[in-house]
């Protein structure tokens, strides 16, 4: 039996540039031009007045989805653990349908489903779909986002701030100074031999703490 995990685990929702200047740093192989999600163009009348740092991310989620579930729970702008559960419930379901078990949720964002008689590029397949009907697909980067980073600091931000805290690069050491440098990877590494690495765990995971690693 094959396993699959979701590979959904940091998802955050980068500006063009940045994203193509992370996907440089942690050497993916990127290609083509980086492109907003799909949304739609008219505003839902119906749609609350979202306000606060995540106002852009909870009008988009709205707007894409079409799922009421997914609207009644973002209305006041929170994710409960009741709700949260009730998502769990939902994919649950939906890939046992589909002839697969859910395993559950893991602690980096992602899901592991067992995949029974189903090939990997078979539940490949089939689970977006579970992922947008039980409201996965919206609710999991909104959740995560808000009690990772609730004042929605910028990506780079958050980055160099891992890198200050890790002693990856000095005290000193700006956003605006991680943008300029990231293009030609030039980082002014504390310790050059391991730098890469530091960079690395931060791009993945801005919270990260390599003094544990």
């Amino acid at each position: 039996m094959e396993k699959y995990v979701s590979l959904k685990s940091f998802r955050l929702r980068l500006a063009s540039t940045l994203a193509m200047l992370l996907c440089a740093v942690l050497l993916a192989a990127c290609s083509g031009t980086v492109t907003p999600a799909n949304t739609k163009t008219s505003m839902d009348p119906k749609m609350p007045s979202f306000s606060g740092a995540y106002k852009s991310e909870f009008e988009q989620a709205w707007n894409e989805s079409e799922s009421d579930f997914v609207h009644e729970v973002i209305a006041d702008q929170e994710i409960t653990d009741e709700e949260w559960a009730e998502v769990a419930t939902r994919i649950s379901k939906c890939v046992e349908s589909k002839g697969m078990t859910f395993k559950g949720f893991l602690d980096d964002g992602g899901y592991e489903v067992d995949t029974g008689s189903l090939s990997g590029d078979e539940a490949n397949a089939l689970l977006p779909a579970c992922e947008d009907e039980s409201g996965e697909t919206w609710l999991n980067h909104l959740r995560r986002q808000l009690a990772s980073n609730p004042d929605n600091t910028p990506a780079e931000e958050r980055v160099v701030q891992c890198l200050i805290r890790n002693s990856v690069v000095a005290g000193d050491y700006t956003a605006e100074d991680y943008l300029k440098d990231a293009p030609q990877q030039s980082f002014p590494y504390l310790e050059p031999d391991t730098g890469i690495d530091g960079l690395r765990a931060c791009s993945a995971n801005p919270d990260v703490d390599l003094s544990t690693q």
